[in-house]
């Protein structure tokens, strides 16, 4: 999508699966994204059970450690902090 700058997927606890796909998107400056639409163009391009259960779009650069590695367990404790 044009309007994504970068994505890391990590996995959200559920009890009966296990985990569930979440994807963390920060847009490119001056794009907005939408959740169903993340979700739809995923599924025209990507088996069903790739397509994310949770998208968050978020305002602010990914975590990253020293070597530029995106956190995502960061991440994840991040989304459950803000979602539950």
């Amino acid at each position: 999508m044009p309007e994504v700058h970068e994505v890391a997927a990590f996995g959200i606890p559920h009890d009966t699966l296990g985990e569930e796909l979440a994807v963390a998107i920060t847009p490119n400056s001056g794009a907005s994204v939408d959740a169903a639409a993340v979700q739809a163009h995923v599924k025209s391009r990507l088996a069903g059970f790739k397509v994310p259960s949770y998208v968050w779009v978020r305002d602010q650069e990914m975590p990253r450690n020293a070597t530029g590695k995106i956190l995502k367990k960061q991440l994840q404790q991040d989304y459950l902090a803000q979602h539950g």
